[in-house]
């Protein structure tokens, strides 16, 4: 079972967004409609693949239990929110201000969240 554990986790800190790039899974809905803009500007692109890894990282489950396992994930799952998340709000401002006039750019852009950061 730790075995099985120890390669889900590896898998999840390699996630982060190489899916979208080759048009894989995504974690959101916001990921997935993006998949289907053509010629995404590589900002936008790069936003998403981050937020899209944060946002999976915020909806997992937290481990309630007081053994090993639970306390490693616990502290994986606020390492990787850390790690995907820091930087996205401001840079989701930033975006929309410079897509304001894209209707397409605005709307995907518009979904997401404006503060997931950990403070």
């Amino acid at each position: 079972m730790r075995i099985l554990i120890t390669s889900v986790l590896m898998l999840f800190s390699v996630y982060g967004g190489s899916a979208f790039a080759e048009g894989g899974l995504c974690a959101t809905e916001q990921c997935e409609k993006a998949q289907n803009i053509p010629n995404l500007p590589s900002d936008v692109k790069m936003f998403v693949e981050q937020r899209d890894g944060c946002d999976h990282f915020r909806g997992e489950p937290w481990p309630e239990a007081d053994n090993q396992e639970s306390k490693e994930r616990r502290e994986f799952i606020l390492r990787k929110i850390r790690e995907l998340c820091t930087g996205t709000d401001g840079r989701l401002t930033d975006l929309r201000k410079k897509y304001g006039d894209s209707r397409v750019l605005g709307e995907l852009l518009n979904e997401y969240e404006d503060q997931v950061e950990l403070k």
